[in-house]
């Protein structure tokens, strides 16, 4: 059964109401699978895609597939207002200040919604921890610094032009310090991504586990705060995974 296939089945279950796709690969994302999560309302229009770099050099050396850029624009023509998240690896041996700018420019051109950065980490049982111009972990520290610098201006972008509208957030814990119920947006992923922190006011609009409707009253620079504004309905949630490949 194709991934599309099993969306369609899946979509089709009463009480499922979020189905989320993790770790699509970019060669394992075709057309068809784009245009079935646009067109389900149950699959959110989220996709995680590890592009791991943006220079030819590098993902070739990684053996990766190369035009990440064509990927990503694929993915926004064929899925109105998606959110897009991935992660990328700074420091893989050989990478030159050259192919880091052409990566950190490539950051921030595409104003990813959600985005992870890691320094490159040598193992000798793969590849690539064999490889000749290993990069010092000092410039790893620093180009990862360097790319989450950015990333932390294009999240607070992001979630500025949320506040004053309303979201659905699946409300999954109870913060004790803040005093806030702590939920997720079909946007944010378990574990990985932001989360929303809620008031509840009238003290009845909200249910754990549940969805309920919520006004973002403001942002932060990767978490947002909201107040309930309408009863949650229920909402029980899943999430599919696909599979990444490691360099």
């Amino acid at each position: 059964m194709a991934l599309s296939d099993l969306l369609r089945a899946l979509h089709d279950i009463d009480g499922l109401e979020w189905l989320r796709i993790m770790y699509a690969y970019p060669t394992e994302t075709p057309d068809e699978l784009l245009e079935t999560i646009a067109s389900l309302p149950k699959v959110v229009k989220y996709v995680d895609i590890p592009l791991q770099h943006s220079h030819p050099e590098i993902l070739k050396a990684m053996a990766r597939p190369l035009h990440p850029e064509r990927t990503v624009e694929k993915i926004r023509q064929l899925i109105p207002g998606v959110r897009i998240r991935s992660t990328f690896i700074v420091g893989f041996p050989g990478e030159t200040d050259e192919h880091f700018e052409h990566l950190a420019k490539f950051i921030e051109t595409q104003k990813f919604d959600r985005l992870g950065v890691f320094g490159y980490s040598r193992q000798m049982e793969v590849p690539s921890g064999h490889m000749d111009a290993q990069v010092t972990e000092k410039v790893k520290k620093s180009r990862r610094k360097r790319i989450m610098q950015i990333q932390h201006a294009i999240s607070v972008a992001h979630n500025e032009r949320l506040v004053g509208t309303e979201i659905d957030v699946l409300i999954e814990s109870y913060d004790d310090r803040k005093n806030l119920y702590c939920g997720r947006s079909q946007w944010d992923a378990p574990s990985i991504d932001n989360q929303v922190y809620v008031t509840d006011p009238a003290g009845d609009l909200i249910t754990m586990g549940e969805i309920a409707r919520v006004k973002i009253d403001r942002s932060g620079p990767y978490d947002v705060y909201g107040t309930a504004v309408e009863s949650p309905t229920q909402a029980p949630q899943l999430v599919l995974s696909g599979r990444d490949h490691s360099v």
